[in-house]
């Protein structure tokens, strides 16, 4: 059972004849180890702003979202793709090499 500050799952919207599921934005944890070794439990949750924009123009014919964090916020088809990749991207990133540049 899921710690009580999992916000619950955004429901399917339909637009139109196209359904839009968001199972795969649900908040989840993962454990990772930190610089100092020690192991950490980490929470991600999305926002609805990872498949809308507010900067739709008319001739897309935009469809908004009810209760978008945006005001207005419109449902975004590449967007919503990209969103089909966060979770693996990021319970990718503990193996994944980073940079710290400076200069």
């Amino acid at each position: 059972m899921p710690p009580p500050f999992f916000q619950p799952p955004w429901p399917p919207f339909t637009a139109g004849d196209r359904t839009y599921t968001f199972s795969h934005l649900d908040e989840f944890c993962f454990e990772m180890e930190d610089s100092a070794g020690r192991r950490r439990c980490l929470l991600v949750s999305f926002s609805d702003h990872v498949f809308t924009r507010d900067d739709v123009p008319p001739s897309a014919r935009p469809i908004p979202f009810p209760g978008c964090s945006r005001s207005p916020g419109y449902i975004c088809d590449a967007r919503y793709g990209f969103s089909l990749g966060l979770r693996p991207r990021i319970e990718g990133l503990p193996a994944a090499q980073v940079w710290l540049l400076s200069g």
